[in-house]
């Protein structure tokens, strides 16, 4: 899956002093404070993460602050969909201006309505709608995008 990727990083953290006799439980509790949201630094959403590795045997406690620092290496599995990636999502909302979809069942996804081919597809009001047209502009019988429909479609750009 191309909206998929699997990525190893080192990360520098600051463990609050009631981890210092378990540095794994105090890194644990940070990496999962990083799931389901986006991720600056790692250009995704963190699904997953494997294989964490402390770097040091001992934390170091630096000038007048009380946290443990150290570091650590973690294997994450991101969404990390790119411009130009076609992915499949479920239509959940159709209106005249957008059409809103879940990809993966989780990640909200949505197509502007300049971002639909008009030559191809009308919205109908009263169907809730995007109807494929023939040259003439008459709905061609069967072929509409509305709730429930899955869709293909192409990335062009995402809100962090």
């Amino acid at each position: 899956n191309m909206s998929l990727k699997t990525v190893n990083v080192r990360i520098y953290f600051h463990l609050p002093p009631c981890f210092i006799g378990d540095f794994h439980r105090g890194i644990n509790e940070q990496l999962n404070s990083y799931l389901m949201r986006y991720i600056p630094e790692l250009k995704g959403v963190p699904l997953s993460y494997s294989d964490v590795k402390i770097q040091e045997k001992v934390a170091n406690v630096l000038y007048d602050s009380p946290n443990l620092h150290l570091h650590a290496t973690v294997k994450f599995t991101l969404f990390a969909p790119r411009e130009g990636t076609e992915i499949v999502g479920i239509v959940n909302k159709v209106s005249s201006d957008h059409i809103g979809l879940l990809v993966h069942g989780v990640f909200n996804a949505s197509i502007a309505a300049d971002q639909i081919r008009k030559k191809e597809f009308h919205f109908n009001h009263g169907a809730k709608a995007w109807r494929r047209v023939d040259e003439d502009g008459e709905a061609i019988p069967g072929q509409a995008i509305g709730a429930g429909s899955v869709v293909k479609f192409t990335i062009v750009g995402y809100v962090e």
